[in-house]
C-alpha cells in the first residue's frame, strides 16, 4: 500500500538475544531520514576536526614556539579552488597548520624544517564523501541477518571503516 513502511522480514538471530527494535530519531529536523549511530557521529566528527586543524588559517599565537616544521617538497599542489595545479611545489606545515604554500621559486624552506620529498606525489585537501556506509550493510538477502550477527561490535567496525577512509584521503564523511 502507498504511504505504508516498508518493514525487514523476521531473520532467526545467530544470538541468543533476539534484536531489538529501532528507537525513533530523536535530533530535530531529521524526521524521517533515519538514524545515526553515535559512532558513526563521532566518525564524522573526528574526520571534521582534523580537516580543520590541517587547513585551517594560521594563527601564529596558536603554534608556539616549539613548533614542529615540515616542508613537502617537489609534489603537484592541488588547492581545491579550480586553480592550475602547481607542480614542483613546496607546502609548510607548521605545528598542525599549513602556513606557507606554492611554487618551489616563491616559497622558501625554512631553515631546520624537516623535509618530506614528494617529487612526483600530489598534495591536495581531503575530499568530502557523502555517500558511505560505515555500518555494515551487506546484500538484499543478507543485510538484516548482517546487523543482528554482528551489533556489538558495530561501534568498532564503524571507527575502522572511518579510519580506512581517512587512509584513502577522504577526511569527512556522512553516513
Amino acid at each position: 500500500m502507498p504511504g505504508m513502511p516498508i518493514r525487514p522480514p523476521s531473520l532467526p538471530s545467530a544470538t541468543s538475544t533476539p534484536p531489538r527494535a529501532p528507537r525513533p530519531c530523536r535530533t530535530p529536523g531529521t524526521a524521517g531520514r533515519g538514524r545515526v549511530s553515535r559512532a558513526a557521529r563521532a566518525a564524522t566528527a573526528a574526520a571534521v576536526v582534523a580537516a580543520v586543524a590541517l587547513f585551517a588559517p594560521a594563527r601564529p599565537d596558536a603554534q608556539g614556539p616549539a613548533a614542529r616544521v615540515t616542508a613537502i617538497t617537489g609534489a603537484t599542489l592541488i588547492d581545491g579552488t579550480g586553480r592550475t595545479p602547481v607542480p614542483d611545489a613546496v607546502v609548510v606545515v607548521t605545528g598542525d597548520r599549513i602556513t606557507a604554500a606554492g611554487p618551489r621559486a616563491s616559497t622558501p624552506v625554512p631553515p631546520g624544517a624537516t623535509v618530506i620529498d614528494a617529487r612526483g606525489r600530489f598534495v591536495m585537501p581531503g575530499m568530502v564523501d557523502t555517500n558511505v556506509h560505515l555500518s555494515l550493510y551487506g546484500g538484499v538477502n543478507d543485510r538484516y541477518e548482517t546487523l543482528v550477527r554482528y551489533n556489538h561490535r558495530q561501534a568498532d567496525i564503524v571507527l575502522e571503516a572511518a579510519q580506512l577512509q581517512l587512509r584513502h584521503g577522504i577526511t569527512t564523511v556522512r553516513d
